[in-house]
């Protein structure tokens, strides 16, 4: 019984570790995007 807490315990932390993974790689994405439109902007006006 207690080994089966555990293991649910666990996947509910790996699941959260990948889900904050997996943002953290799509805040970056957006950052990376955004930077380069101000980027493209600069250019375009000079």
């Amino acid at each position: 019984m207690l080994v089966g807490v555990d293991q649910s315990r666990f996947d509910g932390v790996e699941s959260l570790s990948v889900g904050l993974a997996d943002s953290t790689w799509l805040a970056v994405v957006a950052f990376v995007v955004s930077t380069t439109r101000v980027r493209a902007d600069v250019v375009a006006d000079s």
